[in-house]
């Protein structure tokens, strides 16, 4: 990972996440926070109130706390829903 890369990734920093589809056109996209990040992948965590914003079915208000994990070696990623801050 360059260090640009790796600058990007610091924990507290606000990114925005875009969800594409094959062609490469985004279909939806929301702003998040690094809470870590690791060799294989950050982990970031979005509260409620946030917004969602989907090109289709427009845009939505997240009720739970969201931790998804990413890796940039594999084709998926993993998020955990809660309703209380997660420790």
């Amino acid at each position: 990972m360059s260090e640009l890369s790796r600058l990007s990734l610091l924990a507290g920093r606000q990114i925005v996440v875009r969800a594409l589809r094959a062609d490469g056109s985004c279909f939806r996209w929301w702003n998040t926070a690094i809470e870590r990040a690791g060799g294989n992948g950050p982990v970031t965590l979005s509260p409620p109130g946030g917004y969602t914003h989907d090109a289709a079915r427009g845009d939505w208000t997240l009720k739970y706390y969201l931790r998804t994990f990413y890796w940039f070696d594999r084709f998926y990623n993993l998020i955990s829903s809660s309703g209380s801050p997660p420790a």
